[in-house]
């Protein structure tokens, strides 16, 4: 039998549960400061904060091996700035997270504008089921904030989401979009 590695934590005299928990106090302070500011001041700062950070952790490479391999020939300025793009709309929608009880999907005028719904009405009146797929486009959550909300009300308000094996979560986040959220956990 091989011998196992200690994990990096373990390394640091630390146990991976406390790394968790640290990470989960970070995460809560942010959520907490972001929800005191107004939400287009948060959206802005989590956007730059995450664009400043985001593109210097290791985690970034993967990204930037991922559109080399996609689109060969985006140059090294191109990749650079949809990796900055990619970190900026993640800080926003983490930002966003306090502020998502107060986003109105269906105000006219509004920030969220919605288009299609009509295929869902001609759904609903032919007694269709309907599974709604989105992704990771500016806030992913309001889809399911609008899909919850709806005065069409098509939704079980049920979400699916990837797990991140992490022991410790906020419930504050689900509590926020007003879901029921089945986590699934993910093994590579």
């Amino acid at each position: 039998m091989g011998a196992v590695q200690p994990s990096n934590a373990t390394k640091a005299g630390r146990s991976p549960e406390f790394a968790h928990r640290l990470q989960a106090w970070g995460a809560a302070l942010c959520f907490g400061v972001f929800g005191l500011l107004p939400l287009n001041c948060a959206s802005t700062f989590g956007g730059a904060l995450a664009r400043h950070i985001g593109p210097r952790l290791k985690i970034s490479n993967q990204a930037r091996r991922n559109l080399r391999c996609a689109l060969p020939e985006l140059s090294d300025d191109e990749i650079a700035r949809v990796v900055a793009g990619m970190w900026d709309n993640l800080g926003r929608v983490v930002a966003e997270y306090r502020h998502l009880r107060k986003i109105d999907a269906f105000e006219p005028g509004g920030r969220v504008e919605i288009r299609g719904l009509e295929y869902i009405d001609r759904a609903v009146a032919t007694g269709r089921r309907m599974i709604f797929f989105s992704g990771h486009l500016a806030n992913w959550e309001i889809a399911a904030l609008a899909a919850v909300r709806s005065p069409r009300n098509t939704s079980s308000g049920r979400r699916v989401i990837r797990g991140d094996g992490k022991t410790l979560r906020d419930p504050a986040v689900t509590d926020e979009v007003g879901t029921e959220t089945v986590t699934i956990k993910m093994t590579h």
